[in-house]
C-alpha cells in the first residue's frame, strides 16, 4: 500500500499508524486503501483551509464532509 502517492498534508506523519490499525483491525487492503484516501483528502483540505491538526474538531470535520458533497470536489 505504498507507492508514489500524493502526501496528505498535516495529517501525513498519522498514515502509517491509521494504516496498520485499520489492517489489525481486520479492515480488507481495498477498503484501507479506500480509507487513506479519504484521510488524505482530509489533509489536503486542511493545507488548502489553513486547518492545523490542533484545529481538527467535529466542526472542521463536518466542513470537511460538506466540501466532500460538492460538485467542485468531483
Amino acid at each position: 500500500m505504498s507507492g508514489t502517492r500524493r502526501k496528505a498534508g498535516p495529517v501525513t506523519p498519522f498514515v502509517p499508524g491509521y494504516r496498520d490499525k485499520l489492517l489489525a483491525m481486520g479492515y480488507a487492503p481495498e477498503t484501507v486503501r479506500g480509507l487513506l484516501k479519504v484521510l488524505g483528502q482530509l489533509g489536503r483540505w486542511m493545507t488548502d483551509n489553513e486547518v492545523t491538526v490542533a484545529q481538527l474538531d467535529w466542526g472542521t470535520i463536518v466542513r470537511f464532509l460538506a466540501y466532500r458533497s460538492t460538485d467542485s470536489f468531483r
